[in-house]
């Protein structure tokens, strides 16, 4: 496969099995950091390079389409590069996931995984102090933080 959408595809091959190995060995949660951490600065290494040369792995454009004829809205949708032929890979959406991105902003950063181990024992809750911790503790969030709720936004979370 010659040219630039051929070098992408290696690219993201290689970034693909870069993050499949740091997923892996963080799905055991025995595996040490010691273990970890240089899967992590590979994948992070592989991401960096990606998108210094490619840009964002979740780049796109929105799209606007003809207006429904019952509310008259326009039908949005996100239209994505073909990155090589990669988005037919069954790992995909693993890839892509290790970029944060915001659509409306266009912001986007690395994952919290190719930066510290995001996949930990669960910490007991032996007590709560009030209702909000209580559901805190029921929809599986942190106690300390804002609970969080799903957005309009497909596929974010966002703080209430």
């Amino acid at each position: 496969m010659p040219g630039k959408k051929g070098a992408e595809l290696i690219a993201l091959v290689h970034l693909r099995d870069a993050v499949r190995a740091l997923v892996d060995a963080e799905a055991d949660l025995d595996t040490p950091d010691s273990v970890l951490a240089p899967l992590r600065a590979t994948a992070a290494s592989l991401y960096a390079a990606y998108v210094a040369k490619y840009g964002a792995l979740n780049r796109g454009q929105l799209v606007e389409g003809k207006p429904d004829p019952e509310t008259g809205e326009a039908s949005l949708s996100w239209r994505r590069p073909t990155l090589g032929g990669f988005r037919r890979d069954p790992d995909y959406y693993l890839v892509m996931a290790v970029q944060d991105c915001d659509q409306q902003t266009g912001e986007h950063g690395p994952a919290p995984i190719l930066s510290r181990r995001v996949n930990t024992r669960p910490v007991a809750v032996k007590r709560v102090e009030n209702a909000a911790e209580a559901l805190a503790v029921c929809a599986g969030e942190p106690l300390g933080g804002p609970v969080r709720s799903a957005s309009r936004t497909p596929g974010r979370w966002r703080p209430r």
